[in-house]
């Protein structure tokens, strides 16, 4: 494993024996950082050829509608040009930003070409095993 930090905002590590790419926020960030941050991560996949990203949006909160809509046609058509296979988001006990979640996730299958699959979990363990499964 080889751990990294993007701008003091995001960590990300390595796992390239399960082709497996892990990203967490370190503070909150704003439109422009998480926009940022997440056209990192997609680099990072694209780069190392990443079958499996296990996103941590555990601390992360409610998105606002642009950032909602640039997550789902912006980044998704990017992500769908990778060799991604599975993304599994690690969501907060708030119902809020879980509905949003869902929503993001449903409306990104057609994005993503119904090529990767998206599923949302409260636990690691739990997400970690379906996407190595």
């Amino acid at each position: 494993m080889k751990a990294h930090v993007h701008k003091d905002f995001l960590h990300y590590s390595l796992h390239p024996d399960k082709r497996l790419v892990r990203s967490r926020w370190l503070t909150h960030v704003d439109s422009t950082m998480y926009r940022e941050g997440m056209l990192h991560m997609q680099k990072v996949i694209q780069e190392r050829q990443a079958l499996y990203w296990l996103y941590d949006a555990s601390r992360f909160t409610t998105p606002d509608m642009s950032d909602q809509q640039w997550t789902l046609w912006g980044l998704g058509p990017l992500l769908a040009q990778t060799a991604l296979k599975k993304i599994a988001v690690l969501v907060p006990q708030d119902v809020l930003l879980q509905t949003v979640a869902e929503r993001i996730q449903l409306e990104a299958q057609p994005v993503l070409h119904n090529r990767v699959r998206m599923e949302n979990f409260l636990g690691a363990s739990e997400a970690e095993e379906w996407l190595l499964w």
